[in-house]
């Protein structure tokens, strides 16, 4: 079977079910005995400064309400044709986007999508980049 069969739904699936296998002593139940996932997915960041702090916002209420265990970031948090493209850039947007997860101090996994890699990183260098922030639970081998 190859890849292009998959589903989005499956590929997300596989990709938390192998997270959870690599993770599990960073990423436990809380006391209710309960695992909150938040998925985001597809917010293209950097293109419109307004539009890129409403989302934000809307990243902060759903942390502050939903209070989740983990963030599953489906690909596309940015896209090809935003200021990230400059020399800097996708590491300065990259911050940007995650800082409602740093805020809220919860662990997020990064699925790349197809407009992640058309900045100034390619998808191994986004790779290396996300596995620096401290709550990413990327592990990339050398």
């Amino acid at each position: 079977m190859s890849p292009k069969t998959f589903s989005k739904t499956s590929l997300i699936f596989l990709f938390l079910s192998s997270l959870f296998l690599t993770t599990i002593s960073s990423l436990q139940f809380n006391e209710n005995g309960e695992f909150t996932i938040v998925q985001l997915t597809d917010t293209h960041f950097c293109i419109n400064k307004d539009a890129d702090q409403r989302t934000r916002e809307l990243h902060r209420k759903i942390l502050k309400d939903i209070k989740p265990d983990f963030v599953a970031i489906s690909g596309d948090g940015l896209t090809g044709s935003g200021s990230w493209t400059t020399p800097g850039g996708f590491e300065t947007c990259w911050e940007y986007m995650l800082q409602p997860m740093l805020e809220a101090q919860v662990p997020y996994g990064y699925i790349l999508g197809n407009h992640d890699g058309e900045g100034d990183l390619d998808r191994f260098q986004i790779a290396k980049l996300d596995q620096k922030h401290p709550l990413s639970i990327r592990r990339v081998s050398e």
